[in-house]
């Protein structure tokens, strides 16, 4: 219901950042699947406990202070766990769009969940081994406290599942908004044209160069033929067919642009192959970005045959170009070699700089003249990228707070689940002598340790995940930014903080008469 009421309220900003048109509704499909999520969720994660909870016998119960019942539960829930929790990753994968994100998103997340279970344990064994080799070393609060988090009845492992997962998420989506925003709001202007003009006839070419090179800020004009067509198939296999990586289906959806060229493209590098070079006389030859090659699985040899005015085309796969799309340059995921498209009809793209005074009267000289010629300002096409960029986080970003907050609702149950723990300790140490400043500390150091450990094992698997996303998927430089690590990170550590204080605080209030009376 929340769910449902927040999507109509916020329709209406996310319409107009985007410039979207309305369709808020209630749609009970959606409702459902979130629905189905919610229950498959829950009886993963709760059957266990209550599995063993079940079989608890009263002996272990009253030993339960000192030695927690330990054990698995009967044969029928770990069953029971494995089956919603298969049942779960088939949801995600079949309500999803594509099937191979999905897959590699329930391969992430159960990675995700198996390593900060991992480093739970691994923490809870430094701490039992740091505590024995350095007890003379450390301050009697910094032992207690270390002690705290591995001995019987803590909440480790369900603190740093919940809290670390939500928090890898929102230190990965921080690391890539903050690289998307420095590519559009840096290194993407550094040397990209000005401008784009499409559908420039050749005939007027000469007249075009003229009219821009009267401007005299305007330079590096650069122009290349340009052809629509599509690729039909791939070493005789239908291009559909062929078609080995579904997140790259762009490469066979639609008419693309194809070039054809003697020079290397600026911001290319050959990776495979090699290039053609000036006067190249040969069969049909092609070179493909490295998106190209791995849509469909293909390198150097393959044959590629594109259709462009009704006409079929093989070409051989010359190299594989790994190309640098955030420069803005002139460049084709297909370029054809010199000898083939030459005397096919075509028009003619170009880029140009141009300073910020004159890309008005420029643009209106251009209209004037040319009417025909489609003209792009990349800085209009920028700050509408980097709206769209900001608002998808801003979106993604609620998503992911929404998962930290579980985790630090969780979070305020472990401490509530330990205020009977930590109201026996206190009253111990305040028997023996000690002051409430010092109880506190202690506490407070428990936490402290569990916050740090946390925000370490999610900051590095966020910036990795990030990393990952942006190299690999998106090949885009990444950079690494402290600013936003530190943010997110701080603002987690800074709540596990006060949740403990507020959580231990009922405890030091404690007064011990009555306590020990009921002992």
């Amino acid at each position: 219901m929340l769910g449902a009421a927040g999507g109509i309220a916020g329709a209406s900003f996310v319409t107009a950042r985007l410039s979207l048109s309305s369709g808020t509704g209630i749609y009970p499909s959606a409702l459902l699947t979130a629905a189905l999520f919610g229950y498959l969720t829950t009886l993963t994660f709760s059957l266990w406990p209550i599995g063993r909870a079940v079989s608890v016998t009263p002996a272990d119960l009253f030993r339960d202070a000192v030695l927690p019942a330990t054990g698995r539960p009967a044969p029928g829930i770990v069953e029971g766990t494995a089956l919603s929790a298969l049942l779960l990753a088939w949801l995600a994968v079949a309500s999803a769009s594509d099937t191979h994100f999905a897959l590699n998103f329930v391969a992430g997340a159960t990675l995700a969940f198996g390593l900060f279970f991992a480093c739970a344990a691994l923490l809870k064994s430094l701490l039992k081994r740091l505590q024995k080799t350095m007890a003379g070393r450390l301050s009697p609060e910094l032992r207690m406290a270390a002690a705290n988090l591995h001995r019987p009845g803590n909440v480790t492992t369900g603190i740093v599942l919940s809290l670390g997962l939500g928090l890898t998420v929102l230190i990965a989506i921080s690391q890539v908004e903050h690289n998307f925003s420095r590519l559009l709001a840096e290194d993407a202007v550094k040397d990209a044209p000005s401008f784009f003009f499409l559908d420039l006839q050749t005939a007027d070419a000469p007249a075009f160069a003229a009219l821009v090179k009267s401007f005299p800020g305007a330079r590096k004009l650069l122009t290349t033929p340009s052809f629509r067509g599509r690729i039909v198939s791939v070493n005789g296999v239908d291009a559909r067919k062929a078609l080995i990586d579904s997140s790259k289906s762009w490469v066979i959806s639609a008419d693309r642009g194809f070039t054809y060229t003697d020079r290397l493209p600026q911001y290319s590098r050959v990776i495979a192959g090699e290039w053609w070079g000036e006067n190249y006389k040969g069969p049909p030859a092609v070179s493909i970005a490295t998106d190209v090659a791995d849509a469909f699985g293909i390198g150097v040899g393959a044959h590629l045959t594109v259709n462009i005015l009704g006409m079929d085309i093989d070409a051989v796969v010359k190299n594989v170009r790994e190309v640098d799309w955030a420069s803005f340059t002139l460049n084709f995921a297909v370029t054809f070699a010199p000898g083939v498209l030459e005397d096919a009809p075509h028009s003619v793209i170009a880029t140009l700089i141009a300073p910020d005074d004159e890309q008005v009267a420029l643009q209106n000289a251009v209209a004037q003249k040319f009417p025909g010629v489609t003209v792009i300002r990349v800085k209009d096409m920028l700050q509408t990228a980097g709206v769209f960029v900001s608002a998808v986080a801003q979106a993604i970003r609620v998503s992911a707070l929404v998962t930290l907050l579980a985790g630090m609702l969780v979070l305020a149950g472990g401490i509530a689940a330990a205020r009977r723990r930590h109201v026996y300790d206190a009253v111990i140490l305040k028997v023996l002598g000690a002051t409430r400043g010092r109880i506190l500390k202690t506490f407070l150091l428990e936490y402290a340790l569990l916050g740090m450990m946390t925000v370490f094992i999610a900051a590095a698997l966020g910036a990795l995940a990030s990393f990952a996303m942006l190299h690999y998927i998106l090949n885009i430089h990444w950079v690494f930014s402290l600013q936003s690590l530190l943010a997110v990170t701080g603002l987690s550590l800074g709540f596990t903080l006060l949740a403990g204080f507020f959580g231990t605080w009922r405890a030091l209030r404690q007064n011990p008469a009555p306590y020990l009376r009921n002992q």
